[in-house]
């Protein structure tokens, strides 16, 4: 009887280490037919060229796809900011973000000393909205810039937090 007892206890001790020693990873099948993802880098639509206009371009049409328009509207001074306008349409089903990054204004980056360009709108499914980019004076002045002369930067259409639909690249000479 100790015999069997001790022959089921090394039974089972030698099952839960084989266990403890296997590989909780899901094993990759390459005859699967799932195709893998793609980083949110690879399926963004880069834009081939910077999109160049000065501020008194009004009705400037910055980017045209997947349903989204983003235009250039005007821009906007007073004692706190410079606001570029834009409006948005967004036709298809989803709701997206328009962002900003690498950006920098008279050949200075926004960084986290001084954030120079202030960009998050949200376009909502199938609607119309406006929208800006803010230059904060104060945070030109700590950059020491007294008059934006040119800004540069990618505006960033973006689905679901994580995927980048549209990568465009803008080059906006004030005037």
């Amino acid at each position: 009887m100790k015999k069997k007892v001790f022959t089921v206890a090394v039974s089972l001790l030698t099952i839960l280490l084989l266990v403890a020693c296997g590989n909780n990873k899901k094993s990759t099948d390459t005859s699967s037919s799932e195709i893998p993802k793609t980083s949110s880098s690879q399926k963004a639509e880069q834009s081939s060229k910077t999109i160049e206009f000065s501020t008194t371009a009004i009705d400037t049409v910055i980017y045209e796809g997947k349903g989204v328009t983003l235009t250039y509207k005007g821009l906007e001074k007073d004692d706190y900011e410079y606001t570029l306008k834009l409006a948005y349409k967004n036709t298809s089903n989803k709701e997206y973000e328009v962002q900003t990054r690498n950006g920098k204004v008279n050949n200075i980056s926004n960084n986290d000393d001084h954030k120079i360009i202030i960009c998050s709108d949200t376009l909502k499914a199938s609607a119309t909205s406006e929208g800006s980019i803010k230059l904060p004076i104060n945070a030109l002045e700590a950059a020491s810039i007294t008059k934006p002369k040119v800004l540069e930067c990618n505006l960033e259409v973006i689905y679901d937090i994580t995927e980048t639909v549209a990568k465009i690249p803008i080059k906006v000479t004030f005037e």
